[in-house]
């Protein structure tokens, strides 16, 4: 597991171990919704395309972090992307497929 030698790396307290982790789900889970309203509203393809590149962006600056704050801030702010590609991409997958029960089953 990755999270051990991270929090020794940065002297992460053992109360607050969980934290690089669980940030980067809770923005995700709790923005899910906001961004499959934005691709409604913008078009599926812009927005999947800015979650990826916003994902690489946050993960390499994640992968530099120098102490705790810096690693919990840029993974929660990394969730953002996902958030914003995993309901473009199902738009995308759908539109991909005519109606019926192959559509049915890919979304």
């Amino acid at each position: 597991m990755l999270l051990p030698s991270v929090t020794e790396a940065l002297h992460i307290p053992q109360a607050a171990a969980t934290w690089p982790a669980n940030a980067f789900s809770l923005v995700l889970a709790c923005f899910l919704l906001v961004f499959g309203r934005f691709a409604d509203m913008y078009g599926g393809k812009i927005i999947y395309l800015l979650g990826l590149g916003w994902t690489v962006i946050w993960a390499l600056i994640g992968g530099f972090s120098q102490n705790e704050l810096m690693m919990v801030f840029s993974r929660a702010i990394c969730g953002f992307g996902p958030a914003a590609f995993l309901p473009a991409g199902v738009m995308l997958m759908g539109n991909a497929y005519r109606p019926g029960p192959r559509k049915n089953l890919v979304c």
